[in-house]
């Protein structure tokens, strides 16, 4: 088959393996790989913009990472001393950002926040953090509130890729497990947005100890972990053409090419006051789920595209390690 043409130019991190047989050691391990891979691109890497240790200091835009090594990762429930940061995206516009809060007592568990556009702390019209409060912002996103962040509950290896475009606008970590992916982070601006979405960012952190997510069953709805800002909150689902569950879970293989289908990945709200189609993803596809992650296009050993449950994104020539 054609291939699609890329949108965006990619570099890539990983892959990076998280095993550790302590629990809490591996839930360290797991989230300073990614907090590690927001900050290793060569091409706008995200950069701090303040952050706690766990144990008292913090810094509200002073630029700096807290998170120096595994046991700065405290996780605590609010009120109490515990870790956050947040990093800043000068390639999503405006004072983009997310803040990662370790706010509670599990180690799996997380909240993580996306500003699209206004920033975070006091500077920026929210409030500033504390050793025992995360910072907020006038216009947040929480993606994922007081949830799994993908970590794996077991003695199991976690591998870790990451891809950025190469000029900041779109940011994807894949955390794969069992030959699933078990986390997909994704922070990126849309493609065609409507006119009238004035920062056109959006952000997911789809998880789960161990399950498939990178399915239509999880992003193919109006997930609340999937979200757009267009004044107030909108919970998105990605969309493709065809637009139905059904139909994306049974796509064939075509009988006379012998090729299976890919359909760009749209970003749509189905409830009032901001239903509608908005724009769609750079470079991500739909594709039949009986392919299942670890396979590639083309169906060779170039390694182009790497299949991840029921989506397609790019891939820099080598067979994807899947745990």
């Amino acid at each position: 088959m054609i291939l699609p043409a890329l949108s965006k130019t990619w570099q890539f991190i990983g892959p990076v393996d998280l095993f550790d047989a302590t629990t809490l050691t591996r839930h360290r391990k797991v989230m300073f790989a990614m907090k590690s891979a927001f900050l290793g691109f060569v091409s706008f890497p995200w950069v701090p913009w303040g952050s706690s240790d766990g144990v008292g200091g913090f810094g509200n835009g002073d630029a700096v990472d807290r998170w120096a090594a595994i046991t700065n990762l405290v996780w605590a429930a609010a009120g109490s001393n515990h870790s956050w940061i947040v990093l800043s995206q000068a390639g999503l516009g405006g004072n983009a950002a997310i803040c990662i809060d370790l706010s509670s007592a599990s180690g799996e568990i997380c909240t993580i926040v996306l500003s699209p556009a206004a920033g975070f702390g006091a500077a920026n019209g929210g409030a500033d953090g504390t050793a025992t409060a995360r910072p907020t912002a006038t216009d947040e996103l929480v993606l994922l509130n007081a949830d799994r962040f993908g970590s794996p509950s077991s003695a199991t290896n976690s591998v870790l890729y990451a891809q950025q475009s190469t000029d900041g606008q779109c940011t994807r970590l894949f955390l794969l497990r069992s030959g699933a992916c078990a986390s997909l982070f994704a922070f990126e601006k849309a493609r065609n947005p409507i006119a009238a979405w004035t920062y056109p960012v959006v952000g997911t952190v789809t998880a789960a100890s161990g399950n498939e997510v990178t399915t239509w069953a999880y992003l193919g709805n109006a997930s609340t972990k999937t979200k757009m800002w267009l004044g107030s909150v909108g919970s998105v689902y990605f969309s493709s053409w065809f637009g139905a569950t059904t139909l994306v879970n049974s796509l064939p293989m075509d009988d006379d090419s012998s090729e299976w289908p890919l359909m760009p990945v749209g970003c749509c709200i189905t409830a009032a006051p901001h239903r509608g189609r908005k724009g769609q993803m750079f470079d991500m596809w739909w594709t039949a789920s009986p392919l299942g992650t670890g396979n590639s296009y083309p169906n060779d050993e170039t390694y182009q595209f790497l299949v991840l449950g029921d989506l397609v994104v790019p891939w820099f020539g080598t067979k994807a390690k899947i745990a």
